[in-house]
C-alpha cells in the first residue's frame, strides 16, 4: 500500500500552510488546536515567526510522522466524524484534489523525502490558507471572538454576566478576561515578504477572515500574484458573508482564471437575519446572485447546519436551485456540521425534532438540484445523504446540559441584540418549548 492510500494520511502537511485569524499557524482549518509550535512547545506566530520557519517546524514534522505511522490524530476528529457518517471529509476531498493537481508520484516523492529527512519537506507550500484577522461586520450565532470583531466587542460587554461567562468558559480554553486580540500581525512586512517568495509555486490561495472583502491584505496579495503573472494558473477562493460586494473586489477577482466563491449562507429570510445579524436577507440574496453571474466564478454555499436552522435546510437547497436556473450553472452546497459550540450541535435535539428534520430534508432527494449533483459530482448529494445518516444517530449523551446552555445563551443574545428566537423560528421554538 502506498503511503497516500492509508486512511490516516492527509496531504495537507505536505502542501498546505495556514495562518489563523489570530496569527498562529496551522496545516488545516479543521484540525482542532493543531497550531504549529517550536521544539520548546512555544506557539509560532506570524508577528515574529516567518512561514519558512514554520513549514518544517517541530510540530508539523510530528504530524507528518504520525500520519505515516498510521495514527489517526485526535486533532483531526472533525474529519473522522464526517467519514463515519459517509460525508466526504476535508481529508478525503483534498487528497483527491491534490493527487489530481500534483500527481500521485509527486506526493509519494514528497513522502519519501520526509521519511529520509526527519519528516521535513523540500518543496514550498502549494496552497496558502490565509485567515487575515477577525475584522467582520456580522455577529453570527455559531461564530466566535477569534473570527468576528463584532462578536469580540459583544463578548467584552457580556463577559460580566455570570451565566454567559460560565457557558463561554466551557467552550474555550482561553481566559475569558484576556485583552482583545492584537491583529497588527497582518501588517508584519517580513511575513508578507516571505509569502511573496512562494507566489511562483502557488496553485491555490484561500482567503477568509473575518470578512475578507473588508480586509486590505487580500487585495494586496492578489495584486502581488497579478504582478508576478500567475493569475492564469493559480486558483483563488473566498468565503464571504455577501454583505460587501464592492466594485473593487469584483474587478480584482475577475482578473483570475478560476475563482471559487462560497457564500456563508445559513438561512433565507428571517432565518438569515436571526442567525447572521445584522445582515438583511434582501441584500444577501442580491449580492449572492451578482457574484454568481461572473463568468470565471464557481459559486457555492457553505451553510453551517445547527439547531436554529435544522428544520429549514431544505429551503437553502430550494434557493440554490432557484439561483442555478437563473444563472445557468449549478450552485454547489456543502454542509458544514456544527459541533462547536457544542450547545448548537443538532445532535442535542430530541428524536421527534430530528425525525421532522429528516423528513423535510429527505424530500430534497427528489429535487432537480440533488439529481444534478448525482451527475456532476458536486457536494450536494453527499451533504444531504450524510446528514440524513447523522440525523438517525443516537442523541448526544450530554444533551441535557447542552440544551440548558442553548436556552440560556439564546436568551442572553436575544436580549442583547433585540432579537427573538420565538418570532424568528416559530416552528422549532414551539416544538422545543413543548419538550422543555
Amino acid at each position: 500500500m502506498k503511503h497516500s492510500d492509508k486512511d490516516s494520511f492527509c496531504v495537507h502537511p505536505w502542501t498546505n500552510l495556514m495562518v489563523n485569524s489570530t496569527g498562529s499557524y496551522n496545516f488545516c482549518c479543521v484540525a482542532w488546536e493543531g497550531v504549529m509550535k517550536d521544539k520548546d512547545g512555544k506557539i509560532l506566530h506570524a508577528s515574529k515567526d516567518l512561514p519558512d520557519e514554520v513549514w518544517n517546524a517541530n510540530s508539523i514534522r510530528k504530524v507528518r510522522k504520525a500520519m505515516l505511522d498510521g495514527e489517526k490524530l485526535d486533532i483531526c476528529n472533525k474529519c473522522w466524524r464526517q467519514e463515519e457518517i459517509g460525508k466526504q471529509s476535508y481529508r478525503e476531498r483534498h487528497n483527491k484534489e491534490w493527487i489530481q493537481r500534483l500527481g500521485k508520484q509527486e506526493i509519494e516523492r514528497r513522502v519519501s523525502y520526509s521519511l529520509s529527512n526527519d519528516y521535513a519537506v523540500d518543496t514550498p507550500p502549494d496552497y496558502l490558507d490565509l485567515r487575515l484577522g477577525n475584522l467582520c461586520n456580522l455577529k453570527c450565532r455559531m461564530c466566535n471572538i477569534f473570527n468576528s470583531s463584532q462578536i469580540e466587542k459583544e463578548h467584552i460587554k457580556l463577559r460580566q454576566n455570570n451565566m454567559y461567562a460560565d457557558i463561554w468558559t466551557k467552550q474555550w480554553s482561553t481566559n475569558i478576561n484576556d485583552a482583545p486580540y492584537d491583529m497588527n500581525w497582518v501588517n508584519y512586512e517580513k511575513f508578507w515578504e516571505n509569502l511573496n517568495k512562494y507566489v511562483p509555486d502557488l496553485q491555490k490561495v484561500y482567503f477568509t477572515g473575518g470578512e475578507p472583502t473588508l480586509l486590505e491584505t487580500p487585495y494586496k496579495f492578489m495584486d502581488e500574484m497579478i504582478s508576478q503573472g500567475i493569475q492564469d494558473k493559480v486558483d483563488i477562493m473566498f468565503n464571504t458573508n455577501c454583505t460587501n460586494v464592492q466594485p473593487k473586489w469584483l474587478d480584482q477577482i475577475s482578473q483570475f482564471r478560476k475563482v471559487q466563491i462560497n457564500g456563508s449562507i445559513d438561512g433565507i429570510g428571517a432565518m438569515n437575519d436571526y442567525i447572521r445579524a445584522p445582515s438583511k436577507w434582501k441584500n444577501i440574496r442580491e449580492n449572492f446572485i451578482k457574484i454568481a453571474k461572473l463568468p470565471n466564478v464557481r459559486i457555492g454555499m457553505s451553510p453551517v447546519i445547527q439547531i436554529y436552522n435544522i428544520l429549514h435546510v431544505d429551503k437553502l437547497l430550494d434557493f440554490a436551485e432557484e439561483v442555478s436556473h437563473k444563472i445557468g450553472k449549478v450552485v454547489d452546497v456543502d454542509f458544514l456540521l456544527c459541533v462547536h459550540p457544542t450547545y448548537l450541535d443538532p445532535s442535542n435535539l430530541s428524536d421527534r425534532i430530528r425525525d421532522k428534520a429528516f423528513m423535510k430534508l429527505q424530500r430534497v432527494q427528489d429535487s432537480w438540484i440533488y439529481k444534478q449533483s448525482e451527475k456532476n459530482g458536486n457536494s450536494i448529494k453527499n451533504s444531504v445523504d450524510s446528514y440524513l445518516t447523522l440525523l438517525e444517530q443516537e442523541r448526544c449523551p450530554d444533551w441535557k446540559k447542552n440544551m440548558e446552555d442553548f436556552w440560556n445563551m439564546t436568551s442572553i443574545l436575544d436580549k442583547n441584540r433585540s432579537q427573538s428566537f420565538k418570532q424568528s423560528v416559530p416552528d422549532l421554538y414551539e416544538m422545543m418549548q413543548s419538550e422543555k
